[in-house]
C-alpha cells in the first residue's frame, strides 16, 4: 500500500469529516467505528478525488491525536507564562524553550505557532481517557498533565508478552487452581472469532444501509427499478469506488448519462 499524501488543505477537509463523525455519534473508542471511517472515505473521495484506506486514516487520526496531545502539554503545563490566542502558543524566551525542549523536544514544533485544525481536533478527542505517564514543563511545578498512550495491538501483545516473562513458566499440577493451557487457547480463539463474527456482521449493515441509500439516489435521477441504468447500478455498486464516482456527480442527468453509458459499454464486450 502507498503512502498517503496529506496537504494541509486534505488535512482540514480530514478533520472536517472526522469531527463531524464523531459528533454524530461515530466515535465510541478512541477510534471512529466503521461506519465513522466509511462515512469519511466517501466525503474525502467527493471532496478531494483521492481513494484512501481505512488504514491509511486510521493512521492519520493517530498521528493528528498525537500532535494535538502534545500541544494540550504545552498549553497546560506551560504556567507562569503568558499564551498567544493568535498563534495558540506559549510567549516564552529563548532560554525557556532551551530548557522546555530538553525536557519534551516534540514541543518545539510549536515555537512559532500552534497545530492547524485546534477546534475539530478538539471535538474529535473530546473525552478521550488519558492514562498512563506525564509530563512537566519549566516553570509548572505543580501542572502535571497525563498523557494518553496508543493502544495499538502490538503494543498490547508486547505488554501480555513482557508480563508472561516477569512471572516465569507456569506450573502446571494437580492443585493449580489455573486453566488448562489447550481450554484457555481454546477460548481465546473462540473470542477472537466472535469478535472477527461482530466486526464483519457491522460491516456488512454499514455496507447495506449504503446501498440501500445509493440506488434511492439512482431512482431519483430518473432511473426507475424496471431500467436498464437501474439495472446496471446494481452491478456497479459492488465496488466501493463506483459508489464513489456516482456519488460524486452533482447532477441527476449526469448520474443516468453515466450509469446509461456504462450499460452500453457493458453490452459492447
Amino acid at each position: 500500500m502507498s503512502k498517503a499524501n496529506w496537504s494541509p488543505e486534505m488535512t482540514t477537509i480530514f478533520c472536517n469529516l472526522a469531527a463531524k463523525e464523531k459528533e454524530k455519534g461515530n466515535r465510541p473508542t478512541k477510534f471512529l467505528n466503521p461506519t465513522g471511517y466509511k462515512n469519511v472515505e466517501v466525503g474525502f473521495f467527493q471532496q478531494t478525488g483521492k481513494l484512501y484506506s481505512r488504514l491509511q486514516f486510521k493512521n492519520k487520526w493517530g498521528s493528528l491525536r498525537t500532535l494535538y496531545r502534545d500541544w494540550l502539554i504545552l498549553k497546560n503545563t506551560s504556567t507562569g507564562l503568558g499564551w498567544n490566542d493568535e498563534t495558540n502558543t506559549v510567549i516564552a524566551d529563548d532560554e525557556w524553550w532551551k530548557k522546555a525542549g530538553e525536557e519534551n523536544k516534540d514541543i518545539l514544533q510549536f515555537r512559532k505557532c500552534g497545530p492547524e485544525n485546534l477546534n475539530q481536533m478538539s471535538i474529535m478527542y473530546e473525552k478521550i481517557n488519558v492514562t498512563g505517564e506525564t509530563s512537566m514543563m519549566p516553570g509548572g511545578e505543580h501542572e502535571v498533565l497525563d498523557l494518553e498512550e496508543d493502544e495499538t495491538e502490538e503494543e498490547e501483545v508486547q505488554t501480555t508478552q513482557a508480563k508472561k516473562a516477569k512471572k516465569g513458566p507456569l506450573k502446571i499440577d494437580g492443585s493449580s487452581s489455573k486453566k488448562n493451557p489447550v481450554q484457555r487457547d481454546f477460548k481465546r480463539m473462540v473470542d477472537h472469532l466472535i469478535s472477527e463474527d461482530v466486526a464483519m456482521n457491522s460491516h456488512k449493515n454499514s455496507v447495506a444501509a449504503e446501498i440501500e441509500k445509493i440506488m434511492e439516489e439512482v431512482v431519483a435521477c430518473g432511473a426507475n427499478e424496471a431500467s436498464d441504468e437501474y439495472f446496471i447500478a446494481t452491478k456497479l455498486f459492488v465496488k466501493f469506488e463506483n459508489r464513489c464516482f456516482f456519488n460524486n456527480m452533482k447532477t441527476s442527468d449526469g448520474k443516468k448519462n453515466w450509469l446509461r453509458r456504462m450499460y452500453e459499454e457493458r453490452n459492447r464486450h
